[in-house]
């Protein structure tokens, strides 16, 4: 009994250490207060939630959500006071807005928010889930306009193609992937370009990232291939072909090709 009351002593003047040094910022020494006092008496989730937040104002989001995450399971088991979990869920969610501002992605945070709001209400809590599903919607937004634009460009390159303008269709697929890189056949279809406008490295890129975007895409797979022979490079162009082959065994495209290679 003494030894164990000696070991919450001992975690305690851990915790007050630990918060002395996180209120003149010394976040390290107060990181390492915390840790120790989490494994003197582990059954208190202020020491995570502490060092949680020590590790919010140094940056370190995902540390923070790590620790968030723990207290709230080892909260549950120990039928911790609901404030403390709604505590451990805000901070997480504060340390998954500023993740959410360079990924653009806002759910993980909203679910922490609405987590946290629903252990506990806080003024605070609602207005971050408030500002965070705003700012959701603007991103939402803002992607479905670049989608519109990128589908216009693209549609607009493929009638230049098809006049054989390929240097205007090349512009307007670069416009297109502006606003929305992610689209493989708008990168096929500029090394495309490339290839009749001759520019065979940037149609070989294109090809490449093509095939990066969609592995299953076989296009890329036969622009690849179709560029690197015309720059005599036999052995890679026919590697291509046979890796277009596991896309569609079929496809009378890739045979011709092959049967050009030998």
């Amino acid at each position: 009994m003494e030894a164990d009351e000696e070991r919450a002593a001992e975690a305690q003047r851990e915790k007050e250490a630990g918060n002395d040094a996180y209120r003149k910022q010394y976040l390290e020494t107060a990181v390492d207060h915390y840790t120790r006092g989490a494994a003197l008496d582990p059954r208190d989730i202020s020491f995570l939630t502490n060092r949680a937040a020590a590790y919010l104002l140094m940056s370190k989001y995902r540390e923070c959500v790590r620790d968030c995450d723990e207290a709230v399971e080892r909260g549950r088991e120990l039928r911790a006071d609901n404030r403390l979990l709604a505590r451990a869920l805000s901070r997480k969610a504060s340390a998954l807005l500023k993740l959410a501002a360079c990924a653009a992605d806002y759910a993980p945070a909203i679910r922490a928010l609405q987590q946290s709001l629903a252990e506990h209400y806080s003024d605070d809590t609602r207005d971050k889930l408030d500002q965070a599903e705003s700012a959701r919607k603007e991103i939402e937004e803002r992607e479905r306009l670049d989608q519109e634009a990128a589908d216009h460009h693209r549609q607009r390159g493929n009638e230049l193609f098809q006049r054989k303008n390929y240097q205007e269709a090349t512009a307007h697929y670069t416009e297109a992937i502006e606003k929305n890189p992610n689209d493989p056949r708008v990168f096929s279809n500029r090394a495309q370009c490339h290839i009749y406008l001759g520019n065979l490295p940037k149609g070989l890129e294109d090809a490449e990232k093509c095939i990066e975007l969609d592995p299953t895409f076989l296009k890329g797979y036969v622009r690849k291939a179709n560029v690197q022979f015309l720059m005599e490079y036999y052995e890679s162009a026919l590697a291509t072909y046979i890796e277009g082959l596991k896309c569609d065994p079929n496809s009378l495209v890739i045979i011709d090709g092959l049967r050009s290679i030998h």
